[in-house]
């Protein structure tokens, strides 16, 4: 729309573009649905990692005795699959924008005071 004065001989371009921010609305929440998926496909595939050694150790013990003598190869694939239920939540901090700038502020906070603490 063109807006003029007629005292001053003033021609004003006035555009109201609604297309434009409901596209940027748009783009916005396909780019949270993007880091969604990723995200949760990040934790399936954590699961699968954690819990895949176990299976195949466990597997082996049905058929063989080599794991029985040997503990240790029992108990790290076990340890691994126990702390999956952790995985989600690092994944998701390395993942989440906001967490990633809260961790960063606390840890330059952290360095800084260290550095009075240690050089003073």
């Amino acid at each position: 729309a063109v807006v003029s004065t007629q005292s001053t001989g003033v021609k004003v371009m006035v555009s109201a573009n609604v297309t434009s921010l409901s596209t940027n609305r748009n783009h916005s929440l396909l780019v949270q649905e993007r880091q969604l998926a990723s995200t949760i496909t990040f934790v399936i595939l954590s699961f699968f990692f954690a819990w895949t050694p176990y299976v195949f150790v466990n597997i082996i013990n049905m058929f063989s005795t080599l794991i029985i003598r040997y503990k240790i190869l029992a108990t790290i694939p076990a340890l691994f699959a126990k702390s999956s239920t952790l995985w989600w939540i690092i994944v998701y901090c390395l993942m989440d924008v906001r967490i990633k700038k809260a961790c960063r502020k606390t840890c330059s906070r952290f360095k800084r005071a260290f550095r009075i603490w240690y050089f003073s």
